[in-house]
C-alpha cells in the first residue's frame, strides 16, 4: 500500500479493505477470542504509521461490511485525521428508509463464523463503530446493484430513495458511493436524477423532482410517461 500511494501522489482517498467474505476466519487459539475489527484497526494503525514516515498523505478508507459491521471491543484508531469510514450494509432492505431510531437498538452478540445479518438497516451497528471513530464517513449504497429489477418501473424505488437520502446526515453520514449496474436509465433515468439532486440538496421535493424529469425526458407526454411507470410499479 505505501508503495502504491508513493507513485500515486492522484490518489486522494485509497480505500484498504478486509476480504469480503464471510464465516471464514480463523479459529486458533491465538485468533478466536478477537473480533476481525480489531485485526482490521491493528491494520490500520500500522498502516498509518508506515505512510506518515514517508510523508504520504493519502487518506485510506476502511470499511464496515459483513462481520466487520460488529466494531472492535479492544482496538482503536490512533490517527483519525488518516482515516474514512465506509458504511456498508449490504443486506439492508431497499424499499425501507434508513431509520435513526434504530441506532438506539443493542448490537446483537457477534459469533465467530456464525454470521447472521437480520434485515434491518444496521444503523445499530454504525452507531456502535461511531463511538470507536467520529470522523469522515460515508455510505456505500448497493441500491441499484438488484434492487430495481424488483421494480420494473422504478418509481416506488425513487420515492423510496427521495425520502431515504436525506436520512444520511441524521444518522451521520457525509456522503454516498453507489455501487451499482450502470444501466439504470430503463425505463427512465428518475432515481439517478433524485440521488444526484438529492446529494447535492436534501429539502428537494420529489414530486416536483419527478415533474420535472419527465416533462424534460418525455417533453408533452411527459406525464402519461410517469403514471404509466407508476402502474408498472404499482
Amino acid at each position: 500500500v505505501v508503495k502504491y500511494a508513493a507513485v500515486h501522489p492522484e490518489v486522494d482517498y485509497l480505500h484498504f479493505w478486509l476480504a469480503d467474505g464471510s464465516n471464514h476466519y480463523c479459529e486458533c487459539e491465538v485468533c478466536r477470542d478477537t473480533r476481525p475489527s480489531d485485526f482490521f484497526l491493528m491494520m490500520l494503525n500500522e498502516l498509518d504509521v508506515a505512510l506518515s514516515r514517508e510523508d504520504l498523505p493519502n487518506r485510506i478508507v476502511f470499511l464496515i461490511y459483513l462481520d466487520l459491521l460488529w466494531p472492535p471491543e479492544k482496538e482503536t484508531i490512533h490517527n483519525p485525521d488518516r482515516f474514512v469510514m465506509m458504511f456498508a450494509p449490504l443486506h439492508r432492505p431497499y424499499f425501507a428508509r434508513f431509520d435513526p431510531e434504530e441506532s438506539k437498538l443493542p448490537v446483537p452478540p457477534f459469533v465467530l463464523n456464525r454470521l447472521d445479518l437480520t434485515q434491518g438497516q444496521n444503523v445499530n451497528h454504525l452507531a456502535g463503530w461511531q463511538k470507536v471513530f467520529d470522523g469522515d464517513s460515508f455510505v456505500f449504497d448497493y441500491r441499484f446493484m438488484w434492487g430495481q429489477y424488483d421494480d420494473p418501473g422504478t418509481m416506488a424505488i425513487g420515492e423510496v430513495l427521495a425520502d431515504d437520502t436525506p436520512l444520511l446526515a441524521e444518522i451521520g453520514l457525509n456522503g454516498m458511493i453507489s455501487d451499482q449496474t450502470q444501466r439504470v436509465f430503463m425505463p427512465s433515468g428518475l432515481p439517478m436524477a433524485v440521488l444526484a439532486q438529492e446529494l447535492w440538496n436534501r429539502d428537494l421535493d420529489f414530486e416536483a423532482c419527478a415533474d420535472d424529469y419527465f416533462t424534460s425526458a418525455f417533453g408533452p407526454d411527459g406525464q402519461k410517461c410517469r403514471v404509466y411507470l407508476e402502474e408498472i410499479s404499482e
